[in-house]
């Protein structure tokens, strides 16, 4: 069974990535298809 620990790193690692992706098309001047809290 996957423990919970293997779902938070998980969880971290793309949505950090993510991220980085929308960071990315900002910096094309991309407008994203919903808004980024703090963003």
């Amino acid at each position: 069974m996957i423990s919970w620990f293997y779902y938070i790193t998980e969880g971290t690692k793309w949505s950090t990535i993510f991220l980085k992706k929308i960071k990315n098309k900002k910096q094309k001047t991309v407008k994203p298809l919903f808004p980024v809290p703090g963003g």
